[in-house]
């Protein structure tokens, strides 16, 4: 099978984990000994990095319906190794009730092809997306207040 059509597969698996509220389907695209840079957490490896994962899904599963949207800007592939960047849109509506919330992130990760063949992230970070700007106004604003960023 083709690399990224591959890595493209095992995303998708993801996506219907979220969308299905399938902890033990997201948790089989990470490898058993990922590292998580996750926004907002301190980094967590191996071991501890699925367990907190897995403590994560089940808390957002009980309180919330999911919907996720990954956005992949573009996979690099050399060898056992990809790198794959782009936007997650996580739309989370409450269980109890209330208006949806959509959440955006920026993403990357690394994946690493198994003796299996089977493509598994190794290594995740995220953080909050911004709002695009043009280069032309980003840098009047660095020129008006150089410590504005």
């Amino acid at each position: 099978m083709d690399d990224r059509y591959a890595i493209n597969a095992a995303k998708t698996a993801l996506r219907e984990g979220y969308n299905s509220a399938d902890v033990e389907q997201i948790l089989s695209v990470f490898a058993d000994g990922f590292t998580d840079m996750t926004a907002g957490l301190p980094t967590f490896f191996g071991v501890d990095a699925k367990t907190i994962l897995r403590a994560k899904l089940e808390g957002l599963f009980r309180d919330y319906e999911v919907d996720l949207t990954p956005i992949i800007v573009d996979i690099a592939i050399a060898e056992n190794l990809a790198v794959e960047y782009g936007w997650h849109e996580l739309t989370i509506r409450p269980k109890a009730g209330g208006p949806p919330e959509v959440r955006r992130t920026r993403y990357s990760e690394i994946w690493n092809r198994d003796s299996n063949l089977a493509w598994h992230i190794v290594f995740v970070m995220d953080n909050a997306d911004q709002e695009p700007e043009l280069v032309e106004e980003l840098l009047f604003k660095l020129k008006a207040e150089p410590g504005a960023l």
